[in-house]
């Protein structure tokens, strides 16, 4: 059976995106050390868990993701894109900063969860993983030593069984 979602927009110049973020937060999930940040601006991409990312709000674009949801934004020309997409039945997101809901079936999966492999290998337990096809290396918020790491997603595909929307879930060892 498909697991329902919610997907709500909001676009134009948003007041607070730091209040919008920090509202939000426990409909990605519960357990703030569960949440991860992925945040980005012309010249650099950081990824790691949320608590460790200061002031997510003054990046260009980012996305903060845990098991229940995620957030995204895109500033671009004085306005803010932002995107929710949470597995919480809630009336009270209008409320948070957001017009407009649509409701998302979940059908990848037996649970609606897939998971695909990050680029690198991890270098000898220190948690920098190294590509050679990329010439830096990549940082993944984990606490682990496995050789490789995935992505935990959940897809989202329209009636037609495309998938149209992609959230991230979770970080796992590979």
């Amino acid at each position: 059976m498909a697991k329902a979602a919610y997907l709500f927009l909001q676009e134009g110049k948003t007041p607070s995106l730091a209040e919008i973020i920090e509202k939000n937060l426990t409909l990605l999930g519960e357990d703030r050390s569960r949440l991860y940040a992925i945040v980005e601006n012309v010249d650099v991409i950081y990824f790691d868990i949320y608590e460790r990312v200061e002031q997510p709000a003054n990046w260009v674009q980012g996305r903060v993701f845990g098991p229940q949801g995620e957030l995204r934004w895109r500033r671009s020309r004085g306005l803010t894109h932002l995107v929710l997409i949470t597995d919480l039945e809630t009336a009270n997101l209008m409320a948070l900063g957001f017009e407009g809901c649509v409701a998302l079936p979940s059908v990848s999966g037996d649970d609606g969860l897939t998971e695909y492999y990050l680029w690198g290998e991890n270098q000898h337990g220190k948690g920098v993983w190294l590509e050679g096809r990329i010439p830096k290396p990549l940082h993944y918020p984990l606490a682990f030593t496995a050789k490789c790491a995935k992505m935990r997603v959940r897809e989202y595909r329209n009636e037609r069984g495309v998938v149209e929307f992609v959230r991230y879930v979770e970080v796992i060892p590979a």
